[in-house]
């Protein structure tokens, strides 16, 4: 077995650095911390292999070290550091290393490094030997060591190829092979950027021309146009040429693309419904929705069309203000020529339509030559609806072809309807201040009378008019109605559907709901104090007091719970969500059981809530602390997934910590870890 004498002076990394090295299957020789040690073991002990830091306490460093023991024995020394200033290197050059490493190192680059080295080793020493010797040896050891590091390398999970310093294929696993779709032994001795000629100029071209160039390893995820495909690159560079793996992560590419889009949407949508209600007239709205369009979401043009009962679409507001586009073309709705394009179709239809290229659209024709001097090359209209009805469109024009993708065109969609709301919102408010003010001119006599009735329709339309979710409580408001004045007309299926809808509607309040909160505590300024724990529980529990008695929870804490630095409404929310998870994650008849503790961790404090719920597998531990995150479906467990997100970043706002320890079906405990509030040194 291989024998490896580590000279390392950090214990820590000496350690981790001893567990790695056993788990790959060597032979730990001895642990030495200085430059002087590391000659007398290397004398003593002949080991295989010395792996030597170059930062060492003690008269010599591990350069000079390396040098001695090359000196007076025969043993391979390679470098594992941090340090890559370029002095290191040159001095390091010298001592002729097997290798440099940069920490920190993976298991897998250390035992790769090792073999390498072993195997350079055993080749230096076959050639000290007789010839007919030497050559049976080293005809042996190479195919032994051919046999190990292509059994390493065949059986990692990545492609891997092996490169000289002329760009020519040395070694080519099957798995590379296959996304190559090629043999591996046609491409060995085969130039790279001659099989690949598509691949010049590439990121990851001139990356492997600087780890040639710097012998510096590099890692780096690129897309790759020929392909389609995404790919992660870990490139490291040796004096016979570089060492890459590599492997598809087009998949977990997509999957991010996909979350950021629906957060790009949230957010969007979020603010569009911040500015909408900033806005107390008609026209104000309509500004608001393309100013939203052209500077938060990316198009070159936006305006707001409204419907005219002529057949005409009017300009409600457009952005930029100075594009002459809109005011220059004739639109309608109707079936006329004027009226076949993406506006006039959208309103027509009541459905997005839109144009992914714009110079070969026929039904553009009318506006064709126009629109691309404008620059434009794709289009969408997004019809306004109320009551099944549209009575205009938010219409968007990009500089990009294709720019409308499905992700995009649900985005648009969904503002537009926000729009619509505001729109018919602001309307119905107008009418209502018009009526009381002819009824105020009509019936002087009753102006006091009149004027609580028109305070309060004031507020109530002034309410309606900046409801962020209207459109939800729409919804909401509607089915709650139509159960209640038409529930015994309708059949059980009937019933049941609009209980569907008023509990959809109810979760996404609740779901919206929390991401405000999760927005205003990731944004809020928060200024920290002495917070009193037992408070704060007492605060949680109260908010919770509805809920602890419909499950009978019992639940414990510890007397005196002492003080942290926290905010408080901040730190009685993460209670409140940890104790609500707590009681609502539990087995079916059984009486929920939560404990309340802290623990003192020197100049910090560790609150405990334990329960004896369902428990959470160690795979998921890590993922249930992101928004959106979910192990039970909601007609199980219900909740909106992101109650922990809270629980984490409150406790990071807060210069803290927040994480769980559980195995499933024994409970959990969840732990937060606040500082504690400095102490008044006594005179």
């Amino acid at each position: 077995m291989t024998s490896i004498l580590i000279v390392e002076d950090d214990p820590l990394q000496a350690e981790a650095l001893k567990l790695q090295l056993v788990d790959c299957g060597y032979q730990f020789a001895a642990l030495v911390r200085s430059g002087e040690e590391a000659v007398e073991q290397a004398q003593a002990l002949c080991p295989d292999v010395v792996l030597m830091d170059i930062m060492l306490a003690g008269k010599i460093d591990g350069i000079d070290a390396a040098q001695k023991i090359r000196d007076c024995c025969d043993i391979p020394v390679l470098y594992l550091t941090a340090y890559a200033d370029e002095a290191f290197f040159q001095r390091a050059q010298v001592t002729e290393p097997y290798a440099y490493l940069l920490k920190p190192s993976t298991p897998r680059e250390i035992q790769l490094a090792i073999e390498i080295a072993l195997y350079r080793h055993r080749m230096e020493s076959m050639a000290h030997a007789t010839l007919e010797q030497a050559v049976a040896e080293r005809t042996l050891q190479l195919e032994q060591a051919r046999q190990r590091i292509t059994g390493i390398l065949e059986s990692t999970t990545d492609a891997f190829v092996a490169l000289d310093t002329d760009w020519r294929y040395t070694y080519v696993n099957q798995r590379a092979g296959a996304l190559f779709g090629r043999k591996p032994e046609e491409l060995v001795g085969k130039h790279i950027w001659t099989e690949f000629p598509e691949a010049v100029g590439q990121p990851f071209y001139h990356a492997y021309h600087q780890a040639m160039a710097e012998q510096m390893p590099i890692e780096l995820e690129e897309y790759y146009p020929p392909w389609e495909r995404w790919f992660e690159h870990r490139v490291f560079p040796a004096q016979e040429g570089l060492s890459i793996f590599f492997h598809d992560i087009t998949e977990r590419k997509q999957a991010e693309q996909q979350i950021q889009r629906q957060m790009t949407m949230l957010q969007a949508l979020y603010f569009g419904a911040h500015k909408l209600s900033e806005s107390v007239d008609y026209a104000g709205i309509a500004k608001s929705v393309t100013r939203l369009c052209v500077e938060v979401l990316g198009v070159q043009l936006a305006w707001l069309g409204r419907a005219e009962a002529d057949g005409c679409v009017s300009l409600l507001a457009q952005y930029p203000v100075e594009n002459a586009y809109p005011r220059r073309i004739t639109v309608r709705w109707d079936e006329s020529p004027q009226g076949q394009g993406a506006t006039g179709r959208a309103i027509r239809q009541g459905a997005p339509v839109f144009s992914t290229d714009l110079s070969a659209d026929m039904s553009f024709s009318p506006w064709h030559d126009m629109a691309l001097k404008e620059g434009f090359r794709s289009s969408a209209a997004f019809p306004l609806i109320s009551r099944g009805q549209a009575f205009g469109s938010l219409n968007l024009y990009s500089p990009t072809p294709n720019y409308f993708t499905s992700g995009r065109i649900e985005l648009f969609q969904a503002l537009a309807d926000q729009a619509a709301a505001a729109l018919v919102n602001i309307t119905l408010y107008d009418e209502v201040r018009a009526y009381v003010t002819q009824l105020e001119q009509r019936v002087a006599e009753r102006t006091a009378d009149l004027a609580a009735t028109n305070q309060e329709l004031e507020a109530f339309s002034y309410s309606v008019a900046h409801d962020l979710r209207a459109p939800l409580r729409a919804m909401q408001g509607f089915a709650q109605a139509l159960e209640e004045d038409y529930g015994n007309s309708l059949d059980p299926r009937g019933r049941e559907y609009i209980g569907r809808i008023v509990t959809a509607a109810e979760r996404m309040g609740t779901l919206i709901q929390d991401l405000l909160s999760y927005s205003q505590l990731t944004r809020a300024e928060i200024q920290l104090s002495p917070v009193s724990l037992a408070a704060a529980v007492k605060v949680a529990l109260a908010q919770l007091d509805s809920e602890i008695g419909k499950t009978g929870a019992r639940i414990t804490a510890i007397p005196a719970l002492p003080e942290v630095m926290g905010h408080a409404p901040t730190l009685a929310q993460i209670i409140s969500n940890l104790l609500s998870n707590a009681i609502k994650f539990v087995p079916s008849g059984i009486q929920p059981q939560v404990r309340i503790l802290t623990e003192d961790r020197g100049e910090r404090v560790c609150l405990w809530i334990e329960d004896n719920g369902i428990g959470i597998s160690p795979e998921h531990q890590s993922r249930i602390f992101r928004v959106f995150e979910r192990l039970h479906g909601i007609e199980t467990y219900p909740g909106t997934g992101i109650g922990l997100a809270i629980v984490h970043k409150g406790a990071e706002r807060m210069g803290g910590e927040a994480g769980v320890e559980s195995e499933t079906g024994k409970g959990s405990r969840f732990w937060v870890e606040l500082d504690k509030p400095p102490t008044t040194e006594k005179p």
